[in-house]
């Protein structure tokens, strides 16, 4: 009969159900962690060490592309620096200035151009990029905004005092004492930066354990040098 409706057959591709699924489902189903973000730390300092040009870059050249993520990513990058040799002692110090700045409720960080001018190997700094690129990707899996109780005002100002504290413990004249207040800065400067609380306690945490070891190898330090001190003498 014309003019009646014409309807498509039961197996019509059109109603036919899809067997592909989205590529997040099929990321949950197998368990492969999702792909980092483009915004992610780990990322940008991928994107950083591929632009890397010439032998040296200055340390402001290095923050300037951590700019937006404000006191966290400036905290992180300092962190990395101060796995370097020589340049650790400037790192160090140079942390105290955005960590007071941050214990003083500054909304933003400034360096000093001392600082900023001072350079840095860029193939010392791409090859401890490429070391912690891994732990750092690792780390994204499990960081997200939670807790935010951890990173919301007073907060700032304490983990400020904080990584102040954790700054001076980078900069004694012990060999391998920066790496202990390295660790926990990098946890804290990571929860700040993804506004997570977990992360910050585990900072925190790692904090408390830096502080403890730093006392014992600076004691241990001061027992050898007097020790050596009175042999010379005597």
């Amino acid at each position: 009969m014309t003019g009646s409706p014409s309807v498509p057959p039961p197996d019509s591709p059109t109603d036919a159900p899809s067997d592909e699924m989205p590529d997040a489902m099929q990321d949950a189903v197998s368990g492969a962690p999702p792909p980092p973000r483009e915004d992610s730390m780990s990322v940008l300092l991928a994107q950083i060490l591929r632009d890397l040009q010439g032998r040296h870059v200055t340390v402001g050249e290095i923050v300037f592309h951590f700019r937006r993520r404000s006191f966290g990513g400036l905290l992180f990058v300092l962190t990395l620096l101060g796995l370097l040799p020589i340049v650790s002692f400037i790192a160090g110090l140079a942390m105290l200035v955005p960590a007071v700045q941050m214990a003083r409720g500054l909304p933003a960080p400034r360096l000093p151009g001392f600082v900023s001018a001072r350079r840095v190997s860029v193939d010392r700094a791409r090859r401890l990029g490429r070391r912690v690129l891994p732990g750092i990707e690792a780390m994204e899996r499990y960081i997200r905004p939670r807790w935010l109780i951890l990173t919301a005002p007073p907060m700032p100002i304490v983990l400020g005092a904080v990584c102040a504290a954790l700054g001076v413990a980078m900069i004694l004249p012990v060999p391998l004492i920066n790496l202990p207040p390295a660790i926990a800065l990098a946890f804290l400067s990571m929860g700040i930066i993804e506004r997570d609380g977990v992360m910050i306690v585990i900072g925190l945490a790692a904090a408390a354990a830096a502080f403890v070891l730093c006392g014992l190898m600076a004691s241990f330090a001061v027992d050898a040098f007097a020790a050596i001190f009175l042999d010379s003498a005597g």
